[in-house]
């Protein structure tokens, strides 16, 4: 039936079949469809679209995926036709800063675009129009981010460095007035003075919810069903020179005036919350109690399956040649098939634990508790879950684990790795330098927000690749709809 189908085709296939099968999951397995390895490895670049004299800052489709619509520090805004590498049409914003969003409006059919940029202005553009619909200068910094979501054609969100979230809704006429109830967010009431908003997104599915981003490591999550729209905070005097830091100090870090943000509205999100989890120690002690590994004991693969065996040996030989990156790749691949399989989870933390770059030491964290959790007599594990620990600053849990490590595996406690790593640690501990006891906030936040940092959930996937440290705000998109 597939006569030139390849091996490396084969998952291609089953989820072909899948949907013919299974109606109800066709979505899912589409989306899987679209970013198969083999496709992945094929993509190049096809063209460059040549228009814009300044950085480009931001891309978005229209709904159909046939139009392309490019916002730059030039200030103007190109929509393109992709497919043919032409250019349909260049719009002058307006704008007196750069342009760092730009968002088709749903149902439109894509005349209507919005724009946020440097000058603190954002845009609503009739293209049928010379003037924009629709000008607001609420934000007092930099606008960052717009979304919009394809089942609401009216409502439009802002996200700008002063830290506000805005809600705009386009059938109603706007004027930047103090009294203007559109803040869904202020985060300056909840994390202190120097809050800045840096993005925002819709859920597409559950509209309800929306997702911010700060100059913080948190991913904020609001309902915003349960969110009373609050008022624009007041803006400075012709005759007041600071900033607006200062003028919305009166606030800050107190909270909303009116709870216009219920407690139970807001979900936080960090990647590697190990800065609000106290419990690692507490936590290592579980793993070793029998009622909590139980359900894990059965299902432990130890023998791995050929071809699981050959990925791994593979992994192995790439970490022996310091070739670390490809060794935790390789290691990807082998749990994708084995996630049950000890073994792995180890190995690819010693891989993360030498390769070390941001965010490597906690993910191996990660994986020697998971190692623990499906097999608690893993000597390396328990020893390098010591190790990350104190090389993530927190020492006076590392010491915990070490000393457990010392009661359950006597036999290494006069071993030179341990006895150094012993030594290490009490002279971080005595030098004052782990984190729990250096890491105080110097502004106040409020008592919400502390609340919601107590109750923060780490992430499930993490995807490594780029790094970007010398540029403010740069965007990818998908091709298509």
């Amino acid at each position: 039936m597939f006569p030139n189908i390849q091996k490396k085709d084969y998952r291609v296939v089953d989820l072909v079949r899948q949907r013919e099968i299974q109606d109800s999951v066709t979505h899912t397995v589409l989306q899987k469809l679209h970013v198969t390895e083999n496709l992945i490895s094929r993509l190049g670049l096809e063209k460059e679209l040549n228009g814009h004299t300044g950085c480009v800052n931001c891309l978005e489709w229209n709904e159909t995926g046939q139009m392309l619509a490019s916002a730059s520090d030039d200030k103007d805004i190109i929509l393109w036709d992709p497919f043919r590498y032409e250019k349909k049409l260049v719009l002058h914003s307006g704008h007196r800063g750069n342009i760092f969003s730009v968002k088709f409006m749903p149902k439109s059919n894509d005349s209507i675009l919005v724009s946020g940029a440097a000058d603190c202005r954002i845009r609503v553009h009739d293209l049928t129009l010379s003037e924009p619909i629709f000008t607001c200068k609420c934000h007092k910094q930099r606008i960052k981010r717009i979304a919009t979501v394809p089942s609401i054609p009216f409502l439009f969100w802002s996200a700008g460095e002063d830290g506000l979230f805005l809600q705009y809704d386009i059938r109603t006429p706007h004027i930047c007035r103090n009294n203007n109830h559109n803040v869904l967010v202020n985060l300056v009431y909840h994390m202190g003075r120097y809050a800045e908003g840096k993005c925002i997104a819709v859920n597409p599915r559950k509209p309800e919810l929306v997702a911010i981003g700060a100059n913080d490591a948190y991913i904020r999550m609001y309902d915003r069903r349960m969110i009373k729209l609050s008022q624009v905070p007041p803006s400075p005097s012709i005759h007041d020179n600071s900033d607006w830091a200062n003028i919305s100090t009166y606030r800050a870090g107190k909270g909303d005036p009116d709870d216009n943000i219920p407690l139970g509205s807001t979900q936080y999100f960090i990647a590697g919350s190990i800065e609000q989890d106290q419990e690692f120690g507490k936590y290592y002690m579980k793993q070793n109690d029998v009622s909590y590994t139980e359900d894990l004991v059965d299902k432990t693969i130890k023998i791995l399956p050929p071809h699981v065996e050959e990925l791994k040996r593979q992994a192995n030989e790439g970490f022996e040649q310091q070739k670390y990156s490809l060794a935790i790749n390789l290691y990807n691949k082998a749990i994708s098939y084995c996630p049950m399989a000890a073994v792995l989870f180890a190995n690819r933390a010693a891989a993360y634990m030498k390769r070390a770059w941001d965010g490597d030491i906690y993910a191996a964290l990660r994986d020697c508790q998971t190692t623990l959790l499906l097999d608690s007599e893993h000597v390396k594990a328990h020893f390098r879950l010591a190790r990350c620990l104190f090389d993530l600053n927190r020492s006076i849990e590392a010491d915990k684990v070490l000393k457990n490590f010392q009661q359950k595996f006597p036999e290494y406690t006069s071993n030179s790795a341990c006895k150094a790593l012993k030594m290490d640690i009490k002279e971080a501990i005595d030098a004052g330098k782990d984190v729990t006891q250096t890491s105080q906030s110097f502004f106040p936040i409020s008592e919400y927000e502390q609340e919601w940092r107590r109750n923060t959930i780490d992430y499930k996937m993490r995807f490594c690749g780029h790094c970007n440290t010398t540029t403010d705000i740069k965007e990818a998109n998908f091709f298509g709809k």
